[in-house]
């Protein structure tokens, strides 16, 4: 195969590398592949050099086995990779060539519900201020609260809104529309972080959600959990194997940016965490979210 398919090949695999990792990953024109500070020259050929990565345009999981077992470096388009260095230790798999859909934008009024029960001030705002902090139109404001009004729940002459119903409207509507358009993806640990885990690196624009969040906002961070919600744009690099049937991390796409509680960076709002916890059949999860509307969200109560 000549140089123009290699480069065509390398590109891509690391395209899709990146968006999987985060970490800076660029094809080199002289034939090379640098992860971070480390740079490694590619190859088509499993005859040369064992300090090559091998590149494919996929590799089944049991080619990739065969490939670890020899202590070869891999990677494929479909963004699985083996790659060891000082600093880096790289292990995807279960990649496939379909890619996933991305996210659908949620529906205007969700968003505009989500930002008016997680932000109440935006309830005495003018239109134009709530459109810009939200990020819709303007004219969808308007007929938002239109909608409202004439369900009876939202009065004007003061502001006010039924907010037992709509936070009852907001946990439904997350379940039945919003969630299912996340991309909710399974993984399972290859080295648990048992009590360490609130000391993970974060990638920019992840949070923590459901039992982690809760643990975090209650002050509770050392211990030791069974499930894990992260809402991150991509695969933090956590070491995390692909395991969509048991697996206890749940990785979702950011539905939109997420306001977040002064002193609380990498935290998702209490009340996605709240709304997370209430999916849950665990009574535990249950408990934990009581606990967090009586401190944390208190003006939905």
């Amino acid at each position: 195969m000549n140089i123009p398919s290699l480069s065509a090949l390398a590109s891509q695999a690391s395209a899709t590398l990146s968006a999987l990792t985060c970490l800076p990953i660029t094809w080199l024109d002289d034939g090379h592949l640098r992860i971070g500070t480390h740079t490694f020259p590619l190859c088509e050929h499993l005859h040369t050099s064992e300090n090559n990565i091998f590149l494919a345009t996929y590799l089944s999981p049991s080619q990739a086995l065969a490939l670890r077992q020899q202590g070869r470096y891999y990677l494929d388009t479909a963004g699985n990779a083996f790659v060891q260095a000082a600093g880096i230790c790289l292990f995807i798999e279960g990649q496939t060539l379909t890619p996933a859909s991305p996210a659908t934008p949620p529906p205007t009024g969700l968003r505009l519900l989500y930002y008016l029960l997680s932000e109440p001030h935006l309830l005495k705002a003018p239109y134009r201020t709530i459109s810009q902090r939200v990020g819709v139109a303007l004219g969808s404001v308007s007929a938002f609260f239109t909608e409202l009004r004439q369900q009876g729940l939202f009065h004007e002459s003061p502001r006010t809104l039924n907010l037992n119903a709509l936070l009852a409207r907001w946990v439904q509507d997350y379940s039945d529309v919003l969630r299912p358009s996340l991309n909710a993806r399974r993984y399972r640990w290859a080295t648990a972080p048992g009590i360490r885990w609130a000391q993970l690196p974060m990638v920019t624009g992840a949070y923590w959600g459901g039992e982690p969040a809760a643990r975090l906002l209650l002050q509770e961070k050392r211990s030791s959990l069974t499930s894990f919600t992260l809402y991150s744009p991509c695969l933090p690099n956590w070491g995390l194997i692909p395991d969509p049937s048991t697996g206890p991390v749940e990785i979702l796409a950011p539905p939109f940016p997420l306001p977040e509680l002064a002193g609380t960076r990498g935290i998702a709002h209490p009340l996605l965490v709240y709304t997370d916890l209430l999916r849950s059949s665990r009574a535990f999860d249950q408990e934990l979210a009581q606990q967090l509307q009586t401190h944390h969200l208190t003006h939905l109560l």
